[in-house]
Order: structure tokens, then C-alpha cells, then sequence
């Protein structure tokens, strides 16, 4: 008796697993009809994204290029000068020389903790404070250890 119970269970266990396979099926089926469209959309947004992510990258290297060329064309009359501006038909071009702070190895860490900066360095130093007082002090004469300095000019057209 007990392996007649467990035929016709397993029968039903069959049918039921038959029926909810034919179900899933039918639900993958109007999964895929309903994400077909969506998905189509995602690909042409995709790559709608990557070519104006070109066209941006693209148009960034222009500028750059262009503004070489300004600073070679321009450089030799600024020299020396911080600031200058010069307007031209209907724009303002402007310089401005700029310090670019770069970390070269960590020894600047044990400088700032040592030399009153204990508070900033807590858990870590966001990059742009760390930009901003070494521009400070460099302004002042100091150079903190384990930083690169440079300076270039900084082109904007208003």
C-alpha cells in the first residue's frame, strides 16, 4: 500500500511540477515580451550615451588644444602677471595662473600633523583641502614635504 501512496504522489508531485513549469514558462514568455521593448530602449540610450560621451571627449580635446595654442600665442605678454584678461569680439579671455599640488609619497601627512593641521587629518584629507592649504602656504613661502608643485595658466573664455 505504501508504494501505491507513493506512485500516485509522485504522480501528482509530476503533474503539479508539469503544471507550474508550463506556468513559468508562459510568465518568462510574457517577461520577455514586456522587457523587449524597455531593453531595446536601454541599448539605443547606451549608445546614444557613448557617442555623446565621445562627442564630449572629443570636443574637451579641442579645447585643450586650443588653449595651447592661446597660451603660446599670449604667454609672452603675461609673463610674470597673475591675472589678465583681454576682451574680444564680445568674449572675455582670461588667465589666470594656477598651482597644481600634487602627493609624491606621505611624508606631507606627518608635516600637516606636525605643523597644527592635527584636526583636518582625523580620519583623512579630502584633496581639495589639502590643495587649498598648501596654496596657502605656498603663498606665504612654505613648501610641505612629500608634495609636487607646479603652476600652468588657466584659460577661460566668458
Amino acid at each position: 500500500m505504501a508504494d501505491l501512496l507513493d506512485f500516485q504522489l509522485n504522480e501528482f508531485k509530476d503533474e503539479e511540477q508539469a503544471t507550474k513549469k508550463a506556468e513559468l514558462e508562459a510568465n518568462k514568455e510574457a517577461l520577455r515580451l514586456t522587457l523587449e521593448p524597455l531593453v531595446k530602449r536601454l541599448r539605443d540610450a547606451n549608445l546614444a550615451k557613448s557617442d555623446a560621451e565621445t562627442a564630449f571627449s572629443v570636443a574637451k580635446s579641442k579645447v585643450s588644444e586650443i588653449e595651447g595654442e592661446i597660451r603660446k600665442v599670449w604667454g609672452p605678454f603675461i609673463e610674470g602677471v597673475d591675472k589678465a584678461s583681454i576682451d574680444i569680439d564680445g568674449s572675455r579671455l582670461e588667465s589666470a595662473v594656477m598651482l597644481n599640488v600634487k602627493t609624491i609619497d606621505d611624508e606631507y601627512i606627518d608635516w600637516l600633523k606636525g605643523n597644527g593641521y592635527r584636526d583636518v587629518m582625523k580620519w583623512q584629507i579630502h584633496h581639495m583641502t589639502l590643495k587649498r592649504i598648501a596654496t596657502e602656504l605656498h603663498n606665504e613661502g612654505v613648501l610641505i614635504p612629500g608634495l609636487e608643485y607646479s603652476k600652468f595658466n588657466k584659460i577661460k573664455l566668458k
